[in-house]
């Protein structure tokens, strides 16, 4: 269990926004410079409109685990309102459900897309060598961290109706 724990601590949703940040910074300190070099002195730097390309789903995919971790991801609470709490419970256990289905289906898809073009080491058309493969990487790693946190709170949610349940026979 102890183990588990610390997986958790690394493999965290939280943690896989630092990479995000930091592609994020990287595009910003290599647009500042390649703007910078052809501004003050006529050289631009090679291949860096392919390297912002390169990097953007390193800034998008990690952080979308965060939001559904942090709940700050967009509801529609329209319909939901209305029920009662049992009702709300069994409305986020089908759509837990469904994000776990989904998600596995996206991660697994997105794997063999990464895998297939690391196999051929499919390259980007830049001035410099930029595989393509490595922006592919965190897409099956993103989905499945998202995918892992859909398990994790449609097991929560059982967990929580199952209580509700005892209270109400009790």
């Amino acid at each position: 269990m102890k183990r588990l724990t610390n997986l958790r601590k690394v493999i965290s949703a939280k943690s896989l926004t630092y990479f995000s940040w930091a592609a994020l910074s990287f595009i910003m300190v290599m647009v500042t410079v390649d703007v910078s070099g052809r501004f003050f002195l006529n050289r631009p730097q090679p291949a860096s409109m392919e390297l912002s390309e390169l990097f953007m789903p390193w800034v998008v995919f990690p952080t979308f685990a965060y939001a559904l971790v942090t709940k700050n991801h967009v509801r529609v609470t329209v319909l939901t309102n209305r029920l009662s709490s049992k009702a709300k419970l069994w409305c986020d256990i089908f759509a837990y459900t469904v994000g776990v289905m989904y998600f596995t289906t996206v991660t697994y898809v997105g794997a063999n897309f990464f895998w297939k073009s690391f196999i051929i080491d499919e390259v980007m058309l830049a001035p410099i060598y930029l595989p393509w493969w490595f922006g592919k990487l965190i897409f099956p790693i993103g989905m499945a961290v998202l995918d892992i946190v859909f398990l994790k709170l449609l097991v929560e949610t059982l967990r929580e109706l199952r209580k509700n349940a005892r209270k109400v026979t009790s």
